[in-house]
């Protein structure tokens, strides 16, 4: 059951309208019909608000309007996204590569060579890198 308040005010109370499944579906079927314009509908059912009766044509009227989700990608959005899938796929073994590597030079060389070796932004690579090998 719908309910519509109006601007209308007795006293302290608002004003509040309840409209019954039988009076909705008389007044979608007085306007599909031609009996009563919309203008009409409203007078004669009491409606205060057009959109109540778009409402009720939408949900009750012939041309019931089905919503139906569907979505849509241009060409170069899949393109796209594509691309940067195959593009995390490509880090993710270049990653295991280093991974690979570092372990190699440790073996070969020893930890203290390779820190060495290392600047500050390739230092704490390694020291994430070597935290996450432990925890696995």
């Amino acid at each position: 059951m719908e309910v519509k308040m109006s601007n209308e005010i007795s006293g302290k109370a608002l004003v509040v309208r309840r409209y019954s499944e039988a009076v909705k579906l008389q007044c979608v079927s007085d306007i599909e019909r031609g009996r009563l314009t919309v203008k009409e509908a409203m007078e004669w059912y009491d409606i205060p608000w057009r959109r109540t009766i778009d409402r009720w044509r939408e949900k009750y009227g012939k041309d019931k309007k089905k919503t139906k989700i569907v979505r849509i990608l241009m060409k170069s959005e899949q393109e796209r996204i594509r691309e940067l899938e195959k593009l995390v796929a490509d880090l993710q073994i270049e990653n295991r590569i280093k991974t690979a590597q570092i372990q190699l030079w440790e073996e070969e060389k020893g930890e203290k060579a390779l820190k060495k070796r290392l600047n500050t932004q390739q230092l704490k690579e390694y020291e994430e890198r070597k935290k996450l090998l432990e925890s696995l």
